[in-house]
């Protein structure tokens, strides 16, 4: 799905070497990385990845507000650690890139549910099912 959005590479953590697959395809550790996942490996994983002198982005947030980071790996590589909301100041360059067509926004919609089966959505939202993107719950038609 990444792909078909436009990423160049798109890959699976669970089943395969990231940073090997990184380094191949580019060449080098990013300079950039941007950790949305909020789960624990995800950060863990973030510093890793980042290049000596690197920054990294925790853009997703955990349920658990204290995760434990490695800060002897953050010091060694002398990285830049930062976090960030992720809606701030960012609505009028998202709706003017939506607006353009450079984001496929209908292609993120994996499930729809009607108003009156709004709890069968939320339902369906709990179990996390692979392939979910966003669940769109509409009106029902009159």
């Amino acid at each position: 799905f990444a792909r078909e959005m436009g990423a160049d590479l798109a890959l699976n953590s669970a089943e395969e070497g990231v940073k090997d697959a990184i380094i191949s395809a580019w060449g080098r550790e990013p300079d950039v990385v941007l950790e949305a996942s909020g789960a624990r490996e995800g950060h863990r994983m973030a510093l890793d990845l980042a290049a000596p002198g690197g920054t990294v982005v925790f853009v997703g947030w955990s349920r658990d507000p204290e995760i434990p980071l490695n800060v002897h790996l953050i010091g060694s590589k002398e990285l830049t650690v930062r976090g960030q909301f992720r809606y701030r100041n960012v609505f009028s360059e998202a709706i003017g890139l939506a607006h353009s067509g450079k984001i496929r926004l209908k292609a993120l919609i994996t499930h729809r549910f009607g108003l009156s089966q709004a709890g069968e959505a939320l339902a369906f939202a709990r179990k996390k099912q692979a392939g979910t993107i966003k669940i769109l719950i509409h009106p029902d038609p009159k």
